[in-house]
């Protein structure tokens, strides 16, 4: 019976690890939105540029390519997330030049699944930061396992790094290292993290400023802290501004657009318009700044991580314009405080599932271009897709205003479970005091084994959804021809 027992054991484990293999790569070859094209062939116009002898003129060498209809848009991102994506695309940029191939992204399959993997690395190495920083916060082994396990198979990890494979999760990735250096007390390498995760993506000044703010009381030191990373992001982009300014101005229209999402909301205050994200991020900050951290150094990591989770909200809650694969954000925020109680997880991950599976439902109807472009990847090929219902089929029937209240309800119900995970949270409440030995037991049974019983069908539930347009292509085959 001895020799037996690690066996059974290692089926199981090699059961949930078949299962996550077989969910991301399944995911990963289904979609080819257009946007991967376009990220892949940024990463690899910095070699062009580079060989050429025109580095510094990357952005007029991107502009070329776009006009040449190489990338479908112009490329956006600061140097240091397209050095990034430029070492992995490396292979696939060679291997274009030695067959002389015009756009080895559109005319070969390989090239398409061999670029959105870059995204399952990441993926994977932010699962595993997540579950680093459960470490810190003094979690069991069992739960940051279950992290691990939790993060790449959320319906918000699948849409956003897998399906349509934005760049976010690199930057997401940079974000958590941060986090989990400042948890540690590691001042330089969160330094270094924050710097990078801001080059890759600006979202993270609004995640971690809150936790600086708390964890300094200083105003020079957060001054110093908050504004290094634009200073280097600054200083990384000034040759490319001064060398090619053309380039970089076709570059700062994306820019300029961004800020306009971000502050058309407005509210009137004392005659004047105040941008809502001026107004919901300064009351996070204030907060951070003359509220005094709990007593107890694990209460105190805990209260960093709800800063940042404040933070988080108060930018992507507040802005005009969201994008449905943004919502990867709170994903670690969400698993990470979902561990935290240790009472009644069966019924949260019931919850926390519905309210996911509810605002990707919205994001996928409303953005439903991203979800379709199944045609020139595996499925699509062996499928074929004329004659079949599509997502778009169903946005133009049910996406009239009469059915809007329904959709609406899809945003509700994941705003209300994100709201009341976050004040239920807060420094102090009940709702995130350790368990007590009795509550182990209880969770340690049957209702626990059961909680996690749930965590593969959510699984199998995030690739369905994701996969709406191959469903619905199948049922296409099986006789459902329209609506």
């Amino acid at each position: 019976m001895t020799k037996n027992a690690p066996k059974k054991r290692n089926i199981k484990i090699n059961r949930e690890v078949l299962l996550l293999i077989a969910v991301l790569l399944f995911t990963t070859i289904e979609i080819f939105y257009s946007d991967c094209r376009s990220n892949s062939r940024q990463g690899m116009l910095v070699w062009e540029a580079l060989f050429s002898g025109r580095f510094f003129h990357y952005y007029s060498v991107s502009k070329e390519a776009f006009d040449q209809g190489l990338m479908i848009h112009f490329a956006n991102y600061d140097m240091v997330m397209n050095i990034i994506v430029a070492i992995w695309e490396l292979p696939i940029y060679l291997i274009e030049k030695a067959i002389g191939c015009q756009d080895i992204l559109t005319e070969y399959m390989g090239a398409r699944i061999y670029s959105k993997m870059l995204m399952l690395v990441f993926l994977m190495l932010s699962a595993r930061e997540v579950s680093r920083i459960g470490e810190v916060l003094g979690l069991k082994k069992a739960d940051t396992d279950k992290l691990f396990y939790l993060f790449p198979t959320s319906i918000f990890a699948l849409t956003s790094a897998v399906s349509v494979a934005q760049l976010d999760i690199i930057g997401l990735f940079f974000a958590l290292k941060a986090i989990y250096y400042i948890l540690k007390k590691d001042d330089k390498r969160f330094m270094l993290f924050f710097i990078l995760a801001v080059q890759c993506k600006m979202f993270p000044i609004f995640i971690i400023t809150p936790v600086i703010i708390a964890k300094e009381k200083r105003l020079w030191k957060m001054g110093v802290e908050a504004a290094l990373p634009m200073a280097v992001n600054f200083l990384v982009a000034l040759p490319f501004k001064l060398i090619d300014p053309a380039g970089e101005a076709e570059k700062k229209i994306r820019t300029e657009e961004m800020v306009e999402v971000m502050l058309r909301h407005k509210l009137p205050v004392l005659g004047f318009t105040v941008p809502v994200l001026f107004l919901a991020y300064m009351a996070v900050c204030m907060y951070a700044y003359c509220k005094n951290a709990p007593e107890g150094e694990n209460e105190k990591k805990w209260y960093l991580l709800w800063l940042s989770f404040a933070g988080t909200l108060a930018y992507f809650l507040t802005i005009a314009d969201g994008k449905p694969y943004w919502c990867v954000y709170f994903l670690p925020f969400i698993l990470l405080f979902y561990m935290k109680k240790e009472t009644d997880r069966e019924k949260r991950l019931l919850v926390e599932t519905a309210a996911t599976m509810s605002l990707a439902v919205g994001y996928t109807m409303e953005n439903y271009w991203c979800f379709s472009a199944i045609g020139i990847m595996p499925f699509g090929k062996l499928l074929g897709n004329d004659n079949y219902v599509h997502l778009e089929d169903i946005y133009l029937k049910f996406g009239h205003e009469s059915y809007y209240m329904a959709w609406t309800i899809t945003y509700a119900i994941f705003a209300v479970y994100i709201l009341g995970l976050f004040i239920s949270n807060r420094p102090g409440s009940q709702a995130v005091t350790v368990a007590t030995d009795s509550d182990r037991m209880e969770t340690s049974g049957t209702s626990e084994k059961r909680a996690y019983r749930w965590i593969m069908l959510r699984a199998l539930l995030a690739v369905g959804l994701s996969s709406a347009t191959l469903i619905l292509c199948i049922l296409g085959l099986l006789g459902l021809k329209s609506l």
